[in-house]
């Protein structure tokens, strides 16, 4: 049985190109998505265990909190005099203390060097420090640069560059360069100690103290005989115990990437699944005869189920092992993407892990598998004579369970949407996920009921326009709609992401605008150039403050705390102020008037899911102060661009947190002071901080337009493989189908249809059937972007805007994927020598 399952394979091997490239794509994003992770994490845990390879034990103060998104607090400072007290300790070799955070450079253009993602550090120099030219920094005056941004920026030793604080910035002569094997993407000055100290607001104070210990003394021996000397809130850790909870800050932001990219890897293997599927359905169909003979000859139902099962596996097991070497082309060109975006990520050698291959083999196996149990236990159903007698007919009831399945699942997944959008329930976006996924699957399984009428009516114009060509494929279109519909599924699924992700961040940008026209009454925004720069000093604030083209000054500011042991967004600001500046519903306006320098005011989204009420108490934690019971004054909407679950004046925010900076400043023009005069008079202010940079409302709505332009440009490579993966299903489709029908367009040419028109014929057929997988998915995409933009309308989410000329574009990609997808099936169908289609069996 197996020879006649090979001898099979080797003279159907065009049919089953189509089914191997769908799971070699799928398998290749699964392999690209664990390839780029791996090879990332890899990358970064070298850097980290290198630098942890220099020491034996880390001093440093306990965190109160996990979590925490803000780089430069998440830890207190310890303080100097602990330096002498751990060098005493029996068995340290040597005690360093050292101090970072946030110190930006200028270019020799004048502009801030402000890398995309990593943070620029400032660092006091230690003695394991390595310099590939000049030497350590040693006075106030100098400093030294890591390799990697002195090559960038053209800068070497002797040269002067400036640099920005969070308090004044300083020029600095350029003593060294340092090795930047371990930096991670991010910039790095370097200074002495002292300097260290002043610049990064850490006077007589440590961030951390290295310890390397005496020879024959363990690291965790040693942490052992430090901890009993320090205070209780001074963590005493090996280096490597460091690097593994180092490890874990990069975690959430590899789980992040690793699922987006598997979403990717699920949308091809589901379009796959539903191409192999029917790929095997017509397989099967056409050898009906050839397997009713078999059943004759004596071949049982076990026989021809491991026959075409085998034959699936095999195919699947080739493309499979393809895609696994593709993946890994996949996961660099991934990267060179994000770098052309400007995310540069430090990579080593590609990475691929046993469980990488694993995974490839199995997602694509099993979805081989999986797709063609169905048409294969239908074909072994039928008895041998009715099969050879070609009598195939679907089980009525086995469509009806399908259907009545398909039905409940797109009721109940509107059900959940409906509520997700419009119902006041926590974790709307949970209600929207489930109901969404239910709600495509039933789609999908119910496309064959309406694609009939639906191709009815997109190839009416095309039949009266375009004479009988047009007629007969749209005839052929609708002739089996399950097959049209298995067809055009792979189309919608990828215009309904795609579409879906275009309607979102349309909305986001028309939300922001009204925010920013309605509701917004500054006249000029300052905020930082870089997302990493930690905020600005309120320096800048207090000299507009006199400055006479200034009417108001509004400073807002966020740090991080803790709330039930995990990081949470907290603001701050002059709450007599902030109605002057942002327009908010009454509700939000009532909660900031009774707001107190002991309260806070907390998001509505979060009271919802905790249950919380006005008058009852949150314990929050601070890095600084510790644990805090905060009465909850007011609930808050929205307040500027986002929401923040919590709010409270800048006096509470002063009195817990170390650092005090601000992260934007809201400015009103004095009276009589035009928009010119007060941006000129800012501008020479705010040019001596080149971090900062300057925004009226239409320049902040621009940026805003570039950051969500510059998020969507990482989905367009979804519409690139939704049209690839369209192309090869259509195209498989009609190939096939041609095979089908090879007496039928023999008998056509024989009554007089010309070549053209035959090839015309299959081109309007694949045409119609992709613009109905156009149509359905556009159709999912605004329901599903009107579903999303109302289940989080509490979070800035206020206006939907629906592209409308972009929808008609994704219904012309769909008609011209059906065009492109038809023109060898069509080259095929003419080029047919008419006897032969004749008496073709």
């Amino acid at each position: 049985m197996w020879k006649v399952t090979w001898k099979g394979m080797v003279a159907h091997t065009g049919r089953l190109l189509a089914t191997a490239i769908a799971i070699l794509i799928g398998v290749a994003f699964v392999a690209g998505a664990f390839v780029l992770t791996d090879t990332v994490d890899a990358a970064f845990s070298r850097a980290v265990d290198a630098g942890a390879a220099k020491i034996d034990v880390q001093v440093r103060t306990m965190t109160k909190f996990s979590g925490s998104a803000d780089f430069y607090s998440q830890r207190e400072p310890i303080p100097q005099e602990l330096e002498a007290q751990v060098a005493r300790v029996d068995g340290v070799a040597k005690a360093e203390g050292y101090v970072l955070g946030y110190a930006q450079l200028v270019g020799k253009d004048g502009k801030a060097i402000t890398p995309s993602g990593p943070p620029t550090l400032g660092l006091s120099a230690t003695s394991v420090d390595k310099y590939v030219a000049g030497r350590a920094p040693k006075d106030i005056g100098e400093m030294a640069i890591d390799e990697v941004t002195a090559k960038r920026n053209g800068f070497a030793v002797g040269d002067q560059v400036k640099v920005l604080f969070q308090g004044p910035s300083q020029t600095f002569t350029v003593s060294g360069l340092t090795d930047a094997a371990n930096n991670l993407g991010a910039t790095v000055s370097t200074f002495d100690l002292k300097t260290a100290q002043l610049a990064l607001n850490r006077r007589n104070v440590f961030d951390e103290i290295n310890v390397n210990a005496r020879q024959g003394v363990s690291a965790s021996e040693l942490a052992s005989r430090i901890t009993r000397v320090v205070p209780k809130d001074v963590e005493v850790i090996t280096s490597a115990a460091a690097a593994d909870q180092a490890s874990q800050s990069w975690k959430p932001f590899l789980s992040v990437l690793n699922t987006l990219l598997l979403v990717f890897a699920g949308v091809a293997l589901l379009v796959g699944v539903i191409i192999i599927s029917n790929t095997f359905s017509i397989l099967v169909a056409q050898r009906t005869r050839e397997l009713g003979l078999l059943r004759a000859l004596g071949a049982s139902r076990a026989q021809i189920r491991s026959s075409v099962l085998g034959e699936a596996v095999v195919v699947a097991l080739v493309s499979s092992a393809v895609g696994l070497a593709v993946g890994v082309g996949v996961a660099i060109g991934l990267l060179a993407f994000m770098k052309a975006l400007g995310i540069d990520i430090p990579t080593t050698t590609p990475v691929f892990l046993p469980r990488t291959a694993i995974a490839g083999m199995v997602a694509g196996v099993g979805a081989t598998a999986f797709s063609a149990v169905l048409p294969v236990r239908r074909a072994t159903r039928i008895s041998p004579m009715a099969a050879l007698a070609e009598g195939i007919v679907d089980r009525v009831g086995s469509v009806k369970l399908r259907t009545g399945i398909a039905v409940v699942a797109v009721v109940l997944g509107s059900a959940l949407l409906a509520i997700g959008a419009f119902g006041d329930v926590p974790y709307a976006l949970v209600y929207v996920l489930v109901g969404s996924v239910l709600a495509i699957v039933g789609v999908v399984v119910l496309t064959p009921l309406f694609a009939r009428p639906v191709a009815l009516v997109i190839g009416a114009p095309f039949a009266k326009w375009f004479g009988e060509p047009a007629t007969l494929g749209r005839q052929n279109a609708m002739r089996n709609p399950r097959r049209m519909a298995a067809s055009a599924t792979a189309l919608m699924i990828g215009l309904a992401l795609v579409g879906f992700f275009t309607i979102l961040s349309e909305s986001f940008k028309a939300s922001a605008r009204s925010t920013i026209d309605d509701k917004m009454r500054a006249d000029l925004v300052l905020m930082p150039k870089s997302a990493m720069g930690g905020g600005f000093s309120p320096e800048l604030a207090n000299r507009l403050e006199v400055t006479p083209e200034v009417g108001k000054v509004l400073e807002l500011r966020t740090g991080q705390v803790g709330l039930a042991g995990r990081a949470q967004s907290i603001g701050a600001s002059d709450t007599r102020d902030i109605m002057s500046f942002i327009e908010v519903d009454k509700e939000t306006e009532a909660s900031i008037k009774a707001l107190t320098d002991q309260g806070v005011l907390v998001g509505k989204d979060l009271a919802l899911q905790q249950g919380w009420k006005v008058g009852d108490s949150v314990t929050l934690t601070f890095a600084r102060t510790g644990e805090k019971s905060l009465p909850i004054q007011g609930l808050t909407g929205q307040i500027g661009q986002g929401q923040i679950p919590f709010l409270i004046t800048l006096v509470n925010y002063e009195a817990n947190f170390s650092q005090s900076l601000d992260n934007s400043v809201y400015l009103a023009k004095a009276d009589g002071v035009t928009a010119t005069q007060l941006r000129k008079a800012v501008d020479e202010v705010a040019g001596t901080y080149p971090s900062v940079a300057v925004r009226n409302p239409k320049e902040l709505q621009q940026e805003i337009d570039k950051q969500i332009n510059q998020m969507l440009a990482m989905f367009s490579a979804l519409l690139i493989l939704s049209i690839i993966i369209a192309l090869v299903g259509i195209l498989n489709t009609l190939n096939l189908s041609i095979v089908e029908r090879t007496r039928e367009l023999g008998l056509l040419r024989a009554v007089g249809m010309k070549r053209g028109q035959v090839a015309a014929m299959i081109e309007w057929e694949s045409v119609i059937t992709a613009v109905l997988g156009a149509v359905l998915g556009t159709a999912l995409a605004i329901v599903f972007g009107i579903v999303v933009t109302a289940a989080i309308a509490d979070q800035g989410m206020t206006q939907l805007s629906i592209p409308y000329p972009m929808i008609a574009i994704y219904v012309v990609v769909g008609a011209v994927v059906g065009v492109v997808a038809a023109v060898i099936p069509a080259w095929r169908a003419a080029r047919q020598p008419i006897l032969e289609a004749v008496s073709h069996e």
